[in-house]
């Protein structure tokens, strides 16, 4: 909310910037923006992730303590990633939509001007180790200031000069982190597809096709950005679309392993048009050879063809391949592989594979026609 000359002479639950900041936006309104009741981050804590995230999850009404967030983040995504990665898909399991990038001031005022707080990297220069975070939650362009919550009970204000000292060795990095209906600022492209992603996993479908033709509007020959679209028409139900956005790609960019993978599985998955399919994926496994998905792809096309030999082939070079996959995704390529080997006729080959999936995911459910194989 823009702060008024009566809201800053009532009082107000949570700590506020100094006295200079205050009185200049009161005087001139229009020149900067502050949000309020954004809590503070502890001082010793700010070197977290979890720091920033309690706040920014406060602020919108998500009630987990730090100690929470920290476990929570320590489950959550594969071992290889980053905390700021975690921070993103937490932020999503959440119901919040979570977009990073690298910013400038610009982008940094409209999305506070839209109630947004935004989560920041900072650094002394050239000193790792006093890497640490903040939200930054109002700034006032009369007095060259931005005010954040830093580390500590009150509110921190700097000068603009010495935040973009601190806030430039680590790219401008800035993290927003909101209910997906708030951006009230001209998205780009990349937050387009990355709300459409993130409503597609909210099941909010019809909303994300709105978010994905948005960005398709933006740059209607970008690969990449058309098989995102094809991925969302494949989870919405509409294959004919899915096919149609992912041949387009190919004709935009024939070397794309992601075109080749998805169009094959998508056209395997329906039994259509199979020497196609194997076609596209035997070109996507020898473009990306050490892909996991590639394989799999190519594996579960022969298995369409009844080429089950081959297939268990495949797929044995995928799992040895898939160790860094997320579980779900090493689980599928088990199961397709015990599968294969069972329509092969090794069933002595399928009950390892499956004693190998019990053993790696103890928790997991197998199938139920792979249960006669359970050890």
């Amino acid at each position: 909310m823009v702060v008024s000359l009566l809201l800053f002479l009532t009082a107000c639950a949570s700590p506020r910037p100094g006295d200079n900041f205050m009185e200049n936006l009161a005087r001139f309104p229009r020149d900067g923006y502050y949000i309020e009741d954004v809590p503070p981050l502890g001082f010793n804590d700010r070197d977290r992730g979890s720091a920033p995230l309690t706040s920014v999850f406060r602020f919108w009404g998500i009630r987990m303590s730090q100690d929470d967030v920290d476990a929570a983040l320590a489950g959550t995504g594969s071992d290889l990633a980053t905390i700021q990665e975690r921070m993103i898909q937490l932020s999503g399991h959440q119901g919040l939509w979570a977009f990073a990038e690298y910013g400038n001031r610009r982008k940094l005022e409209e999305r506070i001007r839209s109630d947004v707080p935004v989560i920041v990297m900072l650094q002394d220069t050239g000193d790792l180790h006093s890497r640490r975070y903040a939200v930054v939650n109002g700034f006032n362009r009369e007095s060259l200031q931005i005010a954040c919550q830093a580390g500590g009970g009150q509110p921190t204000v700097y000068s603009v000069a010495e935040f973009d000292r601190l806030w430039r060795p680590v790219q401008r990095w800035m993290l927003v982190v909101a209910p997906a209906e708030y951006p009230r600022w001209d998205m780009s492209m990349l937050e387009h597809v990355s709300r459409a992603r993130f409503l597609d996993n909210q099941g909010l479908r019809d909303q994300a096709l709105v978010d994905m033709n948005a960005a398709l509007q933006m740059e209607p020959d970008n690969p990449d950005l058309l098989v995102a679209a094809g991925n969302l028409f494949r989870s919405a139900g509409r294959p004919g679309d899915a096919e149609d956005m992912y041949r387009t790609a190919f004709g935009r960019d024939e070397m794309n392993a992601r075109v080749c993978n998805n169009l094959a599985y998508l056209l395997a998955e329906q039994g259509i048009k199979l020497d196609e399919a194997e076609s596209f994926a035997r070109r996507a496994s020898i473009l990306e050879p050490s892909n996991p998905a590639a394989l799999d792809t190519l594996g579960f096309v022969l298995m369409k063809q009844g080429s089950f030999d081959e297939a268990a082939e495949v797929l044995e070079k995928a799992r040895l391949r898939a160790r860094y996959l997320p579980p779900d995704s090493r689980m599928e390529i088990l199961i397709r592989l015990a599968r294969a080997y069972v329509a092969a006729g090794q069933a002595h080959l399928a009950r390892q594979v499956v004693r190998d999936l019990v053993r790696a995911f103890p928790e997991a459910s197998l199938p139920a026609d792979l249960e006669t194989f359970k050890p």
